[in-house]
């Protein structure tokens, strides 16, 4: 396209401005802190839970091996016991001495077996303390998640209702542009992320550019309802008339 009123063109001006507030939007919702927030809770949460796997895998292999030492301890002293009960029922002396013996070897080997039972009793309290610690852990991410989760969505929430706000905004802003003018417009703001600037002197609004002496002259030279386009950048220089005192009407 090569010409459009000037008006459209400062128009035009409004335009991009609220695409620049949209294309911010959306970089502040891909960007809201409750997202790396989660995505660093996340990577907590999952190797909490692998700890908790595995702390609950030993709780159980500990009960199971206490469970075989207090069936060790057990037998020992029914075996003692039954012994005993011999003993007092008057014996042999031959029986008497050979039970003594025993009772004496049953003895150290209870002795034994009870030191293995307190360990694994011990160990099985620490896996149990281990495994509370990990589940209050767990707990905690879980309500941490959901603060986080709802902040981000009422965030998201806030950001959303803004850029519907600006849409409706640039809706009422492209009325009455022409469809060639909008078109270039809309390509070249896909293409460089922004599609119009002012001229501001002899810099482009948009790349920060300056141009040329033989730039300017041919922007000067050009029809009031040309369309110009910066040679470094190639967005649409917008020319807004000045005012008396030197600001931009």
């Amino acid at each position: 396209m090569t010409s459009a009123p000037l008006a459209q063109q400062i128009q035009l001006l409004d335009v991009a401005e609220l695409d620049v507030r949209l294309a911010r939007l959306t970089h502040t919702k891909r960007t809201l802190p409750q997202l790396a927030a989660l995505t660093e809770l996340a990577t907590r949460s999952a190797a909490l839970r692998d700890d908790l796997v595995r702390a609950r895998t030993s709780v159980s292999d500990v009960g199971r091996e206490l469970s075989r030492a207090d069936e060790a301890v057990r037998q020992v002293r029914e075996r003692a016991e039954r012994n005993r009960s011999r003993l007092e029922g008057g014996p042999s002396a031959r029986d008497a001495e050979a039970l003594t013996k025993d009772l004496e070897a049953l003895a150290r080997r209870q002795d034994e077996l009870e030191e293995v039972q307190l360990e694994v009793m011990e160990r099985a309290e620490a896996a149990a303390a281990r495994t509370a610690e990990l589940e209050a852990l767990v707990e905690a991410d879980t309500a941490e998640r959901a603060e986080l989760v709802a902040a981000r969505d009422a965030a998201a929430a806030a950001v959303d209702t803004e850029g519907r706000a600006v849409l409706a905004r640039r809706a009422s802003a492209v009325m009455g542009l022409d469809a060639e003018l909008l078109a270039l417009y809309d390509d070249l703001r896909r293409r460089t992320g922004r599609g119009a600037a002012a001229l501001e002197g002899t810099t482009c609004g948009a790349c920060r550019s300056h141009l040329s002496v033989t730039e300017m002259e041919t922007v000067r030279a050009a029809p009031p309802d040309a369309v110009v386009r910066c040679e470094e950048c190639e967005r649409i220089l917008v020319r807004v008339p000045e005012r008396a005192d030197g600001g931009i009407a």
